[in-house]
């Protein structure tokens, strides 16, 4: 009885009490808004953080464009084309500074060779090709300054329909005399820039020659023991059993080897890999390294699914490693891509020989969303990853190319949200020669407008607060204070204090609750809209994943 004569009382004011619930409604709205979006901007941050990685790659700036000349045999005169040069190669330790707290520290990553006479490496495994090693004699004394016609003896590697082939010393302004009678060993491929020119024969040029890439840890090229005039050489009785001769059959082995060498690539994430980390490269099958196996340097790999399914491999299954050669210039999938632009013997004239030898398991199948190119950043088609600590021998001597950092081989890891703080420190150190590239898949502009968000949430906080406390205390003076007159009939009429109260405070407290909970439907309605609007999704990736 006491709290319907409450709730009476009230209404004989409806102007105030409609006006009571609508501005306590609002402040709940303001209130439940503040919190929810606070909350849930709170939450996506953490996820973002949880979900998201940002990496940074590392490139040395060229520090000049230099021209030079190259012999055209077809045009009669030399040709000009530019290049970039750099300075001496900076080290990866140029990156180690305290003010980052890395996730993963800065790797230099070469590729590695491993060769396995079991190996299959393409879909159709055969010695054809444009490269051959031939021993052939001109057909009269020429000079190869314009295409000569060499007769075909003997095919020491690759193979060829034909005994007879058109030669030229395209590359050349002064070639040496080739005699007829005499015998030449020579490593020719397709000129492609000017096939069918002599009737419908193709025409061949030199090859790579047989003198060493090899180059030392520091990055000084290391001098060959023997070095060859003129990339072809007059084979006589015995020939093969002098340094020059051994050289060729090194050479011709190292080639053999290269048909069966599949790259394998160290690393301490695969985050830390380009093709992994923008999803151009993708577990299909098994699982990717775990942390543990990084750390612990575990003999466990990654293989392509084109390599795999070649030769009958699967999660699982054993792999032998035999790794023979570092390539610290290039990436897997550019070197292979291009055709490969260094020797494969060592400066003494010999195959290198294997520096590593393991069985990795298999852990897991990748495949690609695109093949193989000239960039850099794409997988070599038969590229195997593996634990850069799984290796644990030196690959000082068996350096077939180096060269300076690259945004393909060269990364790090930082935690997300420190790409400013990090460039800041680092231009602190006055290194002009490296260009550094973040790479966080939209985390800072997400994380931008989180906090947007979150900063919204705590003014809509704040006001629902400020609003509902003066909310309370004007109404309270209105339907507390100013009823003096109310309290005293009730006295007087013998209701206990306690009962006064409540006649007092039933009203409001009912109309508190009406609001409250409208204002937090509508609040949570309103969270909905909003948040919808805030984090809708700005690019599509249903066709892509850039």
């Amino acid at each position: 009885m006491v709290i319907w004569n409450s709730i009476k009382q009230i209404w004989r004011t409806p102007i105030k009490t409609v006006l009571f619930l609508l501005l306590l409604t609002l402040s709940a709205v303001l209130l439940s808004l503040g919190c929810n979006l606070w909350q849930r901007s709170t939450v996506n941050i953490k996820a973002f953080e949880d979900t998201f990685t940002t990496i940074g790659t590392v490139q040395q700036k060229a520090s000049a464009i230099k021209s030079d000349y190259q012999w055209n045999a077809e045009k009669k005169t030399n040709m000009l084309y530019t290049y970039p040069a750099y300075n001496a190669p900076i080290p990866v330790s140029a990156l180690g500074f305290e003010d980052v707290g890395y996730i993963q520290p800065p790797e230099n990553r070469p590729y590695y060779g491993a060769y396995h006479p079991d190996y299959v490496t393409r879909d159709f495994m055969n010695d054809s090709g444009s490269y051959m090693i031939i021993e052939a004699t001109p057909l009269k004394d020429s000079i190869p300054a314009d295409p000569i016609k060499l007769k075909i003896k003997r095919v020491l590697l690759g193979s060829i329909d034909t005994d007879e082939i058109w030669f030229c010393d395209y590359y050349n302004p002064k070639p040496e005399m080739m005699f007829a009678g005499k015998t030449y060993v020579i490593g020719v491929q397709i000129n492609y820039a000017r096939q069918d020119v002599v009737g419908n024969a193709r025409e061949y040029v030199p090859s790579v020659g047989i003198n060493s890439s090899q180059f030392a840890p520091d990055g000084t090229r290391i001098a060959d023991d023997v070095q060859m005039e003129t990339p072809w050489d007059e084979v006589t009785v015995g020939y093969y059993e002098t340094p020059s001769g051994k050289r060729w059959v090194e050479l011709i082995k190292a080639n053999e080897y290269m048909q069966r060498t599949i790259p394998v690539t160290p690393t301490n994430s695969t985050n830390l890999l380009m093709p992994f980390y923008n999803g151009d490269a993708f577990i299909i099958s098994g699982q990717g390294i775990s942390e543990a196996e990084y750390a612990s340097g575990a003999a466990v790999c990654l293989v392509s699914r084109k390599f795999a399914k070649r030769n009958g491999l699967s999660v699982g299954s054993s792999l032998p490693l035999p790794l023979y050669f570092a390539n610290y210039r290039e990436s897997a999938g550019r070197s292979f891509s291009m055709g490969y632009s260094f020797s494969l013997i060592n400066a003494k004239g010999e195959l290198y020989p294997v520096f590593a030898d393991s069985h990795y398991t298999i852990v897991g199948i990748y495949d690609v969303s695109s093949g193989n190119d000239t960039t850099g950043y794409r997988m070599s088609e038969n590229e195997v990853v593996i634990p850069s600590a799984s290796v644990k021998s030196s690959d000082e001597n068996n350096i077939v190319a180096y060269g300076p950092m690259m945004g393909y081989n060269t990364s790090f890891q930082i935690p997300n949200g420190e790409a400013e703080r990090y460039m800041e420190a680092w231009n602190t150190r006055g290194i002009q020669d490296l260009e550094i590239k973040f790479y966080d898949k939209g985390y800072s502009k997400l994380k931008k407008g989180l906090e947007s968000s979150k900063k919204i949430s705590l003014v809509l906080l704040a006001s629902g607060i400020i609003t509902t406390l003066l909310i309370l205390v004007f109404f309270c003076h209105l339907f507390i204070s100013k009823q003096k007159k109310r309290t005293a009939i009730e006295r007087s009429l013998g209701t206990s204090k306690a009962r006064c109260t409540i006649s007092l405070l039933a009203g409001i407290l009912l109309i508190v609750i009406m609001g409250s909970t409208l204002g937090s439907m509508a609040g949570f309605w309103l969270t909905e809209k909003t948040a919808g609007q805030i984090n809708k999704e700005t690019f599509d990736t249903i066709y892509s994943s850039w």
